[in-house]
């Protein structure tokens, strides 16, 4: 029948899935595109919007403009509000622009992914302890942090700490929860700045039609325009799933696989933990990677071969024929129930 999964990014306290991983996984259900992992860039239009005739107004000199730049750009520093008024402030005139670049690029990066440089795990329901956990995964703060919730976690779940036949599975998405910033139901989506203010992205859209006296869908068409591509670029090129904990990337291109395998399914097939394999996909042979995937607890981005980010230590390996992790050949026997060569 199959265990119930959940992908988990533990810093921000979110999960997909909750059921049974052959039901999610391949049913194009938040794992197709996983944008959420790519790594924003301002728009390749930008340097034409400040030198073109693509920019948002010429040149002023009035008002708040009569303010050296040095001053300008202490304001920027000050619109720090999750509504995208920064952005709106910059799109005013080709000047701004200009001197708000740094704080537009510092915006889009903080503001538009969530799960890029988090740490990842599908996590099986029949996992049974937290000590089970992946090695090295959590630290020694966390570890402390779950030690000390134990006791209530154990009692709202009708188990006593030390009568393991009362209840033979530790709560362990229970424990993972109690790790990083505490989230409300709507906040779970885009992060801005500190990490600890959040906000959804449709609502950075819908904040921008109207603001003070201004209405972008009737008179500002072209500043609206720019907006939403300050929101939505992405580097152009040939996409690569990066493992950051291991400094290696694999690319979609260079595998014989489904056409309908993304980078997400990838990423998946990479980062499950549990005490058992069962799945409701066809494993066969893959079944001890299911049950303690080898990437399980990682952190990761999605971005192009021209824009890896700078590892702390060591160069970039492309693993994606690796005979160790047999991608391929994985991914294929997975995708055999339903999907097409």
């Amino acid at each position: 029948m199959g265990q119930f999964w959940n992908l988990i990014n533990i810093e921000q306290r979110e999960e997909y899935g909750g059921v049974k991983l052959g039901e999610w996984l391949f049913a194009h259900h938040h794992v197709d595109s996983m944008d959420e992992l790519r790594l924003p860039c301002l728009p390749r239009a930008f340097d034409r919007w400040l030198t073109g005739s693509e920019s948002p107004t010429q040149l002023q000199h009035s008002g708040l403009l009569k303010l050296p730049n040095e001053m300008l750009d202490m304001v920027f520093a000050e619109i720090r509000d999750p509504t995208g008024s920064m952005l709106r402030f910059a799109l005013t005139c080709r000047r701004l622009l200009a001197i708000g670049k740094r704080h537009i690029v510092m915006f889009i990066g903080c503001a538009v992914p969530t799960w890029a440089h988090c740490r990842l795990i599908c996590l099986g329901a029949n996992l049974d302890s937290v000590d089970d956990l992946p090695q090295g995964m959590l630290t020694d703060s966390e570890l402390a942090i779950i030690a000390a919730a134990k006791p209530e976690i154990y009692e709202r779940n009708g188990r006593l700490p030390d009568d393991p036949a009362i209840w033979s599975r530790e709560p362990v998405q229970d424990f993972l929860n109690l790790l990083g910033p505490q989230l409300t139901q709507s906040e779970i989506e885009r992060r801005y700045y500190s990490g600890k203010e959040f906000h959804q992205k449709w609502t950075l859209e819908e904040t921008s039609f109207t603001w003070g006296p201004l209405d972008w869908r009737a008179e500002n068409e072209d500043d609206w325009t720019r907006y939403k591509a300050l929101l939505n670029s992405y580097p152009e090129g040939r996409e690569v799933l990066c493992n950051l904990s291991k400094g290696v990337y694999v690319s979609r291109d260079s595998l014989d696989v489904s056409k309908d395998i993304t980078l997400a399914h990838i990423l998946i097939s990479q980062i499950c933990w549990s005490d058992d394999e069962s799945c409701s996909l066809p494993t066969y042979g893959f079944e001890e990677r299911i049950r303690r995937g080898v990437w399980a607890g990682d952190r990761f981005c999605i971005t192009t071969l021209d824009n890896l980010p700078k590892l702390e230590s060591g160069e970039w390996k492309d693993v994606s024929e690796s005979e160790e992790l047999e991608l391929e050949e994985m991914l294929n026997t997975l995708a055999e129930f339903d999907l097409p060569r």
